[in-house]
C-alpha cells in the first residue's frame, strides 16, 4: 500500500471520527449549560461540568473548523466582543492602582481572604462563559437544527424538574437541590404564600426564570412558524411546560422582562400578519397560568412558608412551617389567580424599594461615580459592598448592569452595549431581508430571548451566564444560514 493511500485512509478516519465527535460535543455543550448556576465564590471553587468539558469541546471545535473564520462571529460583532474582553481584562489594573478591602467571610465559607482570588477568578469565569459563543458557532455551524433542538429540549427537561419540585413538595415526595452552587446547598429557598418556588438546576428561582426566557421564546416562535406540523406540536408543548415553570418561579424581575420579550414577538407577528397566532397566544398563556396556579392554590395555606433545600447527601426537604395545606374549591382558586399575581408583583416592588437590594444597587452607582472610567476592577464591587454593608457575607451586585458599571466603568458598559446592539441590529436586519427563511423563528426567538434576559438581569445576577452567549450564538448562526440559503 502506497503512502498516499495510507494518508487518504487516515484522512477518511479523521472525517468519520469528527462526524461522531461534533454532534456529541454539541449535545454535551448545550446539555451542561443549565448546570452552571453561580459555580464559583471567592473562597471556594466548585468545578462545574461546563468548565471541565471546555478543553475537550475546544479541541473538537478546532479540529472540525475548516478555517479560523468558522470559530468567530461576523466581523463587527467580533470587534465589539474583543472590545468587551479588552476592557474587562484592563479593569484588573484597578486592583493594582487601588486594592479593594480584604474580606473574611463567615466561618461556613472558610478563612481565605476574598480579595486574594476575586479579580482574576471572576475574569476567568467571564472568559469561560463567553467561550460558549465561539464553541456554538463552530460546533453548530453544520448542525444548527440539532443545536436548536438540544437547546430547547434541555430547557424543557430543566423546567419539568422544576415542576416536579413543586409537586413533590406538596405531596411529600423526595427531591434534591442538584445545583453546583455552594451558596445554596442546604439553604432555605423562600416560599411565597405557601408556594414553593422551583429552582431546578440553578439553586435559585430567579436565575431559572431568566434562563427559560430564551428557549421558551424560541419554542413559541417554532410553534407558530415551523414548517413541520409535528415540530409545531412539540414546540408548543415545550413552550407550555417552560411557561408553566416560569410562572411558578414567582420571579418578579423575569416577569417584568416578559412583556419586553412578548412585545418583540408581537411586533413580528403583526409584521407577518399572523393574526390567528396573535389571537391564540394570549388565551393560551392565560390558560397555562390558570392551569398551573389554580390547583396549587387550592392546596396551599395562606401563610408564607420557607422550604429548606436538601444537602447533596440528603434526599428529602423539610418545610419550616407546620401549617398543613387545606383544600379549597378549584373554582375559588381560579378566581384567586389574578390577585395572586398582582400581590406577588406588588410585594416584590414594595420590598425592593426599602430592601437591601436597592441599597446595594445605590452603592454600586456610588462606586461607579468614584471610578467612572474603568470602575473598581472586575470582581471587586462585591468586596467594597461587603466591607460597607455586610461584613460577614459577600453579597451579589444584584444586577448585571450595575455590576458592569461599577466594576468595568463606563468603558465596559459601552463595550457591552455595543455587543448587544450589534447582535440586535444583525437579527433585525435579517428579519426584514429574509422574512421567508426557515430560520426566521429561530432568529426571532433568539433576539427576543437575549433582550428579555438582559432586561431580567437588571434586577439580579452577577455575570452574564454561558447560556446567554450560547443563545446569541444560535441567533448569529440562524442569520448566517438565512442569508446563505436565500435564493439568488
Amino acid at each position: 500500500m502506497s503512502a498516499a493511500t495510507a494518508l487518504r485512509g487516515v484522512r477518511l478516519d479523521r472525517r468519520v471520527l469528527l462526524r461522531l465527535l461534533e454532534p456529541a460535543a454539541l449535545v454535551l455543550l448545550l446539555a451542561v449549560l443549565p448546570l452552571e448556576s453561580v459555580l464559583v465564590i471567592a473562597t471556594q471553587v466548585v468545578i462545574p461540568p461546563y468548565i471541565v468539558a471546555l478543553p475537550l469541546l475546544a479541541l473538537v471545535a478546532l479540529a472540525s473548523a475548516r478555517s479560523l473564520r468558522e470559530l468567530v462571529p461576523p466581523r463587527v460583532l467580533t470587534i465589539s466582543l474583543l472590545a468587551w474582553i479588552s476592557v474587562t481584562a484592563l479593569s484588573l489594573v484597578m486592583w493594582v492602582v487601588q486594592r479593594p478591602p480584604n474580606i473574611h467571610l463567615a466561618a461556613g465559607y472558610g478563612t481565605v481572604r476574598a480579595s486574594a482570588l476575586r479579580g482574576p477568578l471572576q475574569l476567568a469565569i467571564t472568559l469561560a462563559f463567553l467561550a460558549a459563543l465561539p464553541l456554538v458557532l463552530a460546533l453548530a455551524r453544520r448542525r444548527l437544527g440539532l443545536a436548536v433542538g438540544c437547546f430547547v429540549g434541555a430547557a424543557a427537561l430543566v423546567a419539568l424538574y422544576g415542576i416536579y419540585q413543586v409537586v413533590a413538595n406538596r405531596i411529600g415526595l423526595p427531591f434534591e437541590n442538584i445545583s453546583n452552587d455552594p451558596l445554596v446547598v442546604g439553604r432555605a429557598i423562600p416560599g411565597w404564600r405557601g408556594l414553593l418556588r422551583p429552582y431546578s438546576t440553578f439553586g435559585e428561582p430567579s436565575p431559572l426564570a431568566a434562563y427559560l426566557l430564551g428557549p421558551m421564546t424560541i419554542a413559541l416562535t417554532l410553534a407558530v412558524w415551523s414548517p413541520s406540523r409535528r415540530a409545531r406540536m412539540a414546540a408548543a408543548i415545550a413552550a407550555a411546560v417552560m411557561f408553566s415553570t416560569f410562572v411558578l418561579t414567582l420571579s418578579t424581575g423575569a416577569w417584568l422582562a416578559l412583556p419586553v420579550d412578548f412585545a418583540i414577538v408581537v411586533a413580528v407577528l403583526v409584521q407577518r400578519r399572523a393574526w390567528r397566532s396573535l389571537a391564540v397566544i394570549p388565551f393560551a398563556a392565560v390558560a397555562v397560568v390558570v392551569v398551573t396556579l389554580a390547583p396549587l392554590l387550592s392546596l396551599t395555606p395562606q401563610a408564607t412558608t420557607s422550604v429548606g433545600v436538601s444537602a447533596p447527601s440528603q434526599s428529602r426537604p423539610h418545610a419550616t412551617s407546620s401549617t398543613k395545606p387545606q383544600r379549597s374549591s378549584l373554582v375559588g382558586s381560579i378566581t384567586r389567580v389574578p390577585g395572586t399575581i398582582v400581590r406577588r408583583i406588588r410585594d416584590s416592588i414594595d420590598s425592593g424599594r426599602a430592601g437591601p437590594r436597592l441599597e446595594i444597587q445605590r452603592y454600586q452607582l456610588h462606586l461607579w461615580e468614584a471610578h467612572p472610567v474603568l470602575g473598581v476592577g472586575i470582581g471587586a464591587a462585591d468586596l467594597y459592598t461587603a466591607h460597607k454593608l455586610h461584613q460577614s457575607s459577600l453579597p451579589s451586585t444584584y444586577g448585571v448592569w450595575f455590576g458592569v458599571l461599577s466594576e468595568t466603568g463606563t468603558a465596559g458598559f459601552v463595550a457591552l452595549l455595543l455587543v448587544v446592539g450589534v447582535f440586535a441590529a444583525t437579527c433585525a436586519r435579517t428579519l426584514r431581508a429574509r422574512p421567508n427563511s426557515p430560520w426566521f423563528p429561530v432568529i426571532t426567538g433568539a433576539l427576543a430571548g437575549v433582550i428579555g434576559e438582559l432586561v431580567a438581569y437588571f434586577w439580579f445576577y452577577e455575570r452574564i451566564p454561558a447560556h446567554l452567549w450560547a443563545l446569541m450564538g444560535l441567533g448569529v448562526l440562524a442569520t448566517w444560514r438565512a442569508q446563505l440559503e436565500a435564493p439568488a
